[in-house]
């Protein structure tokens, strides 16, 4: 198991949905961004215990989630049986690691890239391209050198620095 993947363990499963249930305003912009561009499917990679991906499901997209954390992906199953019935699929896995055979209209990437150092970022990028359909839309969120966290934590690379053991912010 990685670092990165025990962290998150670790706090899903003390804390539970730390950022609340409700869709974060990116994911709630991001619908009206998804339906003028006729997208129908979506991958929602990094997607912790479901809050924003299962608002887009709720909405009518299809969405493969998925996160690096069991513990996120448990917590977002036991939401979507409370919820009821919507096209959506959870499932564990890294973005680098994970397969995933089919594309998609769109991307919502909600502050995962700074997780990530300068190369596994390009590679994730990289990714997205490979899973996304000719007009794909990518909807991206990601910290900046001017979040209050920026410098904290041991450097780890250029602009990354590893505020707990396990948990990045490469802030570019």
């Amino acid at each position: 198991m990685s670092l990165q993947q025990e962290y998150w363990n670790e706090r899903f499963a003390s804390e539970g949905a730390i950022w609340g249930m409700d869709a974060c305003k990116a994911a709630i912009c991001s619908e009206k961004v998804f339906r003028e561009n006729n997208v129908y499917s979506i991958l929602v990679p990094g997607c912790a215990y479901g809050r924003n991906s299962l608002y887009l499901a709720s909405k009518g997209f299809n969405v493969l989630a998925f996160d690096i954390s069991e513990e996120a992906i448990k917590i977002a199953q036991k939401e979507l049986e409370t919820k009821g019935d919507y096209p959506i699929k959870y499932r564990h896995g890294n973005i680098l690691e994970v397969n995933i055979e089919q594309h998609f209209d769109g991307i919502l990437s909600i502050n995962l890239l700074h997780l990530f150092n300068r190369e596994e970022a390009e590679k994730i990028l990289s990714r997205f391209h490979e899973l996304l359909n000719v007009d794909g839309v990518l909807v991206l969120t990601s910290m900046s050198t001017n979040d209050a966290d920026y410098g904290k934590g041991t450097k780890i690379d250029d602009y990354t620095f590893e505020s707990k053991k396990g948990r990045r912010k490469s802030l570019k």
